[in-house]
């Protein structure tokens, strides 16, 4: 009998890293503002000279002598990599530039986006536009755009990504005809 062609699964995300100037920092604030919870107790520093066999050397090459790493983790699993380059350091902080290539957010659910961003100002953020409600017409999602103080950008939606956009006519919410 011949083998069946399946479809791969879907894939999950595993985790997203993020670079910033100051790794305690920004532990304490995506712990203590925005609700991710620490995997490790201590931050680890990852140093050529002390572990050159690290694997993170390997990844990076030569010119990766030393950094700071935070794991955390989000309410669904999803972890979130802290780093702070130390050697060398980091290049400049990030604007908001929805134009530019790569990631440029990351999205998290909170069934209060508004109050959420009401802490994230209060912590150091910054608003990012407007907070879009409804989505669309007869629903009543909630959607805001943020910048942690290191100016990664972050999306808040009230509900998850599937009810946003995969079933419930999604692009059509966003205005593509």
């Amino acid at each position: 009998m011949p083998k069946i062609q399946r479809s791969p699964p879907n894939r999950t995300v595993n985790h997203v890293g993020v670079t910033v100037p100051d790794c305690e920092a920004a532990v304490e604030w995506y712990t203590k503002v925005l609700g991710f919870r620490k995997l490790q107790g201590n931050i680890s520093v990852i140093d050529r000279s002390v572990n050159p066999e690290a694997a993170i050397f390997r990844i990076y090459g030569e010119q990766c002598k030393k950094l700071k790493l935070g794991c955390l983790t989000s309410g669904n699993g999803v972890g979130l990599e802290i780093f702070e380059w130390i050697d060398p350091k980091m290049s400049h902080p990030s604007e908001f530039a929805y134009t530019r290539g790569g990631f440029f957010h990351m999205a998290i659910t909170d069934s209060d986006p508004e109050a959420l961003l009401a802490k994230v100002l209060q912590a150091g953020g910054k608003r990012i536009g407007e907070t879009v409600w409804p989505f669309a017409p007869g629903e009543d999602d909630e959607v805001v755009y943020f910048s942690d103080p290191w100016g990664n950008t972050f999306e808040v939606v009230s509900c998850s990504w599937e009810q946003l956009m995969g079933n419930r006519g999604g692009l059509d919410k966003m205005g593509q005809t």
